[in-house]
C-alpha cells in the first residue's frame, strides 16, 4: 500500500504516528487528539512552513499509526516509542534518566520505609519521584533519623527476646518484642506520611507539645529525642527556601540556550517551598522554538512514571 493511500485510511481517532524514510528508519513519533487530521496537515500545502519540518517530510517514505482510547493513552506511547527509536526529528533529551520513589509498605501491619525504581499496585503509599536521586537518598537518611521506623524484613509478632541494635541507637522502638505497641507504631507512621507529605508545621506544633508535656512529666530521655527531632526537622525546613506565601504545589520550567544545544530547568515547589532543582539537556535544537523544546519535555518527562504538580508553570 502506497503512502497516499495510507493518508486516505488514516481514522479520525486519538492515537500516535511514526513516519519512515526509504530505508524503514524511524524519523518521527507524534500523537494526535486526531490522527487524521494530524498526519494530513503535513502533506497539504496550505501549512505553515518551516526548514525542519519540509525536510522532514521530504523524508517520509511510509506512514504507521496506532489507535489509543484517548490522548493521556497516546502521550505515554509516544514517549515510549521516542525513547526506544530516537527518531532524528524528535526532540530527545540527553539524559533519560529513571527516578526513584520512596515507598511507604503501608500494606504491612508494622510498615517499613524502602526504595522503589517504579509505582506498583500493591496496596503500599509511593512519594516521588525524587530528583535528583541524592534527594531521595537524603529524604530517607532523615526520616530514619527523625522517626523510629523498622528496617527489617521479619515478621513482627511482638514474641522476639531481645531488640537489635536499632533499638540501642533509638532508630526503633522493637515492635518485634511487644515493648512497641501497634497503636504507638501507626503514630510512627502518621507522622512519617505528614513528613514526606510536606506537612512540617502540623507535625513541628504536635511535636513541641510533646515535648513540653514530657518535660513537665519529668521525662526528660523523651523530651530529649523529641528536642532532637524537632531540631532537625527545622533544619529542613530552612534548607527549603519559601517563594510563595500560598502552600501550592508547581513544577516550573524554563528553557535557556548556548549555542545550537538547549537546556530545560525544572524547579520543584511544594506547598510554597522551592525543595529542589534539576537540568535537562538537548544537543541541536536550533530550528526548534523555545515553546517546542518545552512540549517535548513535557512529553518525554511526565511520559514516565512522574507524577506532575496540580500546576505546571511554563517559561513560554
Amino acid at each position: 500500500m502506497s503512502l497516499e493511500d495510507k493518508l486516505q485510511r488514516v481514522p479520525d481517532r486519538p492515537g500516535v504516528y511514526v513516519y519512515r524514510d526509504a530505508k524503514a528508519q524511524v524519523i518521527y513519533v507524534g500523537k494526535a487528539a486526531s490522527l487524521r487530521s494530524r498526519v494530513r496537515s503535513y502533506f497539504q500545502d496550505a501549512r505553515p512552513h518551516d526548514a525542519k519540518t519540509d525536510a522532514m517530510v521530504r523524508q517520509v517514505a511510509d506512514l504507521e499509526y496506532i489507535v489509543t482510547d484517548n490522548e493521556l493513552e497516546a502521550l505515554m506511547l509516544e514517549a515510549n516509542l521516542v525513547r526506544r527509536h530516537r527518531p532524528r526529528y524528535n526532540i530527545i533529551l540527553r539524559d533519560d534518566k529513571h527516578y526513584p520513589f520512596l515507598r511507604l509498605t503501608t500494606s504491612e501491619e508494622f510498615p517499613r520505609l524502602l526504595v522503589a525504581r517504579r509505582v506498583q499496585s500493591d496496596g503500599d503509599t509511593y512519594y516521588g519521584p525524587f530528583y535528583p536521586a541524592t534527594a531521595m537518598r537524603e529524604t530517607l537518611r532523615l526520616t530514619r533519623q527523625l522517626f523510629p521506623l523498622r528496617t527489617c524484613s521479619i515478621t513482627i509478632d511482638g514474641r522476639l527476646e531481645r531488640p537489635c541494635i536499632q533499638y540501642a541507637i533509638h532508630r526503633c522502638n522493637a515492635p518485634c518484642t511487644g515493648w512497641e505497641t501497634p497503636e504507638g507504631y501507626a503514630r510512627t507512621v502518621r507522622d512519617v506520611q505528614r513528613f514526606l507529605e510536606g506537612r512540617d508545621d502540623a507535625l513541628l506544633q504536635r511535636l513541641t507539645e510533646e515535648m513540653e508535656t514530657a518535660a513537665g512529666e519529668e521525662k526528660f530521655e523523651r523530651a530529649a529525642v523529641l528536642r532532637d527531632q524537632i531540631q532537625s526537622l527545622k533544619k529542613v525546613q530552612e534548607r527549603q527556601k519559601i517563594i510563595s506565601i500560598e502552600e501550592v504545589d508547581q513544577d516550573i520550567l524554563g528553557v535557556v540556550r548556548q549555542g545550537p544545544d538547549a537546556c530545560v530547568e525544572l524547579f520543584f515547589v511544594r506547598k510554597g517551598r522551592l525543595v529542589g532543582q534539576e537540568a535537562f539537556f538537548f544537543d541541536k535544537v536550533s530550528g526548534w522554538a523555545d515553546g517546542e523544546v518545552l512540549s517535548a519535555f513535557v512529553r518525554q518527562f511526565y511520559g514516565k512514571s512522574v507524577a506532575p504538580a496540580p500546576e505546571i508553570l511554563l517559561s513560554e
